[in-house]
């Protein structure tokens, strides 16, 4: 993953028309990490951070406040945007939907507009936004992950990793799946990755990988729960840049 920082706003993604676009070129355009820039309803100035991933043909977005994960709600495409909302943990009373859309590769713009939840007060404001580059980063690089599950399907994954102020992010991607990690810790020569996602049925599984880094490897087990069952199985990573 490119950046997650303490943030106290909400934001939403950018995402250009898509017409008879492979989903692959359009992954290459919104998916990642970026920082908006508004002014709220209440007059203060706000630089909220935002995720955009995807499970399958399903584009997610994460809300980042503490250092944690939000997920939006509902994110659909709508034409040439992308929409989504979220009831934001500062501000429990309303829910904000946003729309937005680019303006160039890395560039975006848009509208949120909020809602109290006992369906009174109601206003909106813009946003512009900007995709966040590796280069911002302290140290930026690429592992490639190895696994075959009990059900003996094999998985080819790369996970970017980034850090930023002694505080380390990942970014899982295996074709199916572009996410965030929920949580990546080293220590020494060990390191742990928590993610979350969906198998094609829709099941939620969690999964954490606890390994030993030796050189440009790392080798260890990840244990899953998916729902009532439980398991583990062997990976590998060999950094490739």
């Amino acid at each position: 993953m490119k950046r997650l920082v303490m943030m106290i706003a909400v934001g939403c993604l950018a995402l250009p028309a898509v017409g008879a676009a492979r989903a692959n070129d359009v992954d290459q355009q919104i998916l990642g990490v970026w920082q908006l820039q508004c002014t709220t309803p209440d007059g203060a100035q706000r630089k909220p951070v935002v995720v955009v991933g995807r499970q399958y043909a399903q584009y997610m977005a994460w809300y980042v406040v503490k250092g944690e994960l939000k997920p939006f709600k509902d994110v659909r495409l709508q034409g040439d945007r992308l929409v989504g909302s979220i009831v934001p943990p500062e501000r429990p009373d309303i829910t904000v939907t946003c729309e937005a859309w680019l303006k160039s590769p890395d560039q975006c713009t848009g509208t949120a507009t909020y809602r109290a939840r006992d369906g009174g007060d109601t206003g909106s404001w813009k946003f512009d936004g900007r995709r966040l580059a590796l280069s911002e980063f302290d140290e930026a690089m690429k592992w490639k992950l190895t696994f075959v599950t009990p059900e003996n399907e094999q998985y080819d994954a790369t996970v970017t990793v980034v850090g930023k102020d002694n505080r380390f992010y990942a970014w899982y991607s295996d074709g199916d799946h572009e996410l965030p990690a929920r949580s990546l810790t080293i220590q020494a020569d060990r390191v742990e990755m928590q993610l979350s996602g969906e198998s094609p049925e829709g099941r939620h599984v969690d999964v954490r990988f606890r390994g030993t880094v030796t050189g440009d490897t790392v080798q260890g087990n990840a244990e899953y729960r998916l729902r009532e069952d439980t398991g583990s199985f062997p990976f590998k990573a060999r950094r490739d840049s």
